[in-house]
Formats: C-alpha cells, structure tokens, sequence
C-alpha cells in the first residue's frame, strides 16, 4: 500500500466517521445527511437538497437588517448547540456552510470533512 493510499484510506475513514455522526443530528437548523455512499472507488455523502442560497450569497446580496441577521445567528447557534450536545464539533463554521430555504430556515452543512 502506498502513502498516498494510506492517506486517502484515512481520508476516507475520516469522511465516514464524521458523515455517520452528522447524520445522527437531527435539528430543523442541521442539513440531513441522507446517506454515505461509494461509486467506483469514490466515497461521498448525499445530503438533502436546500433550495435557496448560502448565507455567504445573501450577504453579498446586500447587507442584512439586524433583525433578519439576529434570526440567522440564533438558528446557527441552536444547530450548534445541538451538534454539541450530542458531542459534535463543526469544524469549518462559515457562511458558505450554511444555507438558508426560501421560507428562511437555516441548515449547516459540512460538519468538518474536508474540502
């Protein structure tokens, strides 16, 4: 087995590892992860579709009033708080990670398996 072997098998365990523990949240602010799959050779987690944009692309948009911003951050935290009550850390927490549906509900995505 070669290193760059070696390194994708952690990669890959890794990936799984943390795919399983996402998919046992369940808060209405944390993406579902539907499942873990592998296609030739190829590891990936399928997630329930967001049909809006990430937070990242509604703060290009335009500034958000505080009164919209304060209703997005304590839905985050809420999420937050549930992933870590359940001992989960979410590891790389930025608005690109979190999206927004178009009745305004937050999901986190990406509980921290790489990019």
């Amino acid at each position: 087995m070669s290193s760059e072997t070696v390194g994708n098998d952690e990669v890959k365990v890794r990936l799984i590892r943390e795919a399983q523990a996402a998919a046992s949240l369940d808060h209405p602010s944390i993406c579902p992860v539907l499942g873990i799959h592998e296609e030739d050779g190829e590891t990936f987690i399928a997630m329930a579709y967001i049909d809006g944009p990430s937070l990242a692309d509604k703060i290009k948009e335009r500034p958000l009033p505080l009164d919209e911003a304060l209703t997005i951050a304590i839905q985050i935290v809420e999420g937050l708080h549930e992933a870590h009550e359940q001992g989960i850390v979410h590891r790389d927490i930025k608005p690109h990670n979190v999206m927004l549906t178009s009745k305004g509900q937050v999901k986190i995505l990406d509980f921290g398996w790489p990019l």
